[in-house]
Order: C-alpha cells, then structure tokens, then sequence
C-alpha cells in the first residue's frame, strides 16, 4: 500500500502487502399494486426493500494482522412496473425502481431497471431473458466505523418466473 490504512483496531502501515476481502449480498423483496389492469397487461407501482450486507476485511501475512468489519443497510424503494402480452406465451415486462436517504448516521441511493421479455412454459411458469442495470451508493456510519458501498452492474439475466394469480 501506498499510505497507511486505519482500519477497525488495526493499522496497516505505508509499503507492506495487503490482503483483502470483501463480500456483498443484496436480498430484494418487493410487491407490485396494479394501478391499470388490462386483459393483455398491467401497469403497476411497486414498493420493496433491498437489504444489502458487506463485508471487508484486510489482513497482512507476516505481521499477522487481520481485521474485518461488517455492515447490513436496509434500503426500501418505490418504482413502477408493467407486462404486456404480446401473445399467449411471449410477454414484455419492465420495471424501474429507486430510493433515496440522507439521516443521521447513513445516506444512500439506489436505482434498478430491468426490461424483458418472458416466454412461458404453462400458465404458472415462464422462461425469462431481461436486461438488468442497478447502482447502488450506501454510506453508513456505526461504533467508529465508516463504510460504503459504490457498486453496480448492467447485464442479461435468465431466469425461471413462476406466476400466483392473473
């Protein structure tokens, strides 16, 4: 490293090799109210939470100096979402969803969006190729410890789609 690192209760100093690790997972669960319900789509405003844990840690081999700190940020979002059949098994779909926040000891920012198109398999089950595009901007503060997450991704998904109701 080029400066010296306080990190946690360590302190890796100027010129020695750094080990690190980091770990993100991101649990998203959202619900979809269909304002505007037609018999070949719907159009609809979601509402959801993102939770999104990491993880960092920073060791030096020959000191033998490791320390790790966590941090889970709880994110909710609002958005939009909508589907039209195009025919009975290939559908368009699509969604938008973002989050905002600056409070006390955290800020963060939040933004996904997807579009896609589903091919279903019976009326419960689809095969779905979408494209995803999420950015995600969290900082959080907690006992002394600053952390934050700049992270996002944009690429195809495939997924398997199972359908309650409709």
């Amino acid at each position: 490293i080029d400066e010296t690192i306080e990190f946690g209760d360590e302190v890796f100093e100027i010129d020695t090799v750094v080990t690190s690790d980091s770990d993100l997972t991101i649990t998203k669960v959202d619900y979809t109210f269909a304002v505007i319900e037609r018999e070949r789509g719907y159009l609809g405003v979601t509402g959801g939470l993102y939770v999104a844990q990491t993880k960092l840690a920073l060791s030096e081999q020959s000191l033998g100096t490791f320390e790790s700190e966590d941090l889970t940020a709880p994110l909710p979002v609002i958005g939009f979402r909508g589907d039209y059949d195009v025919t009975d098994r290939l559908s368009l779909g699509g969604a938008a969803q973002w989050f905002s926040i600056d409070i006390d000891d955290a800020s963060g920012s939040l933004r996904d969006f997807y579009v896609g198109v589903d091919y279903a398999l019976s009326q419960a089950i689809a095969l779905g190729l979408a494209y995803n595009d999420v950015t995600v901007d969290i900082e959080a503060k907690d006992s002394g410890f600053v952390g934050h997450v700049d992270w996002g991704y944009d690429g195809w998904l495939l997924y398997l789609k199972a359908r309650f109701g409709r």
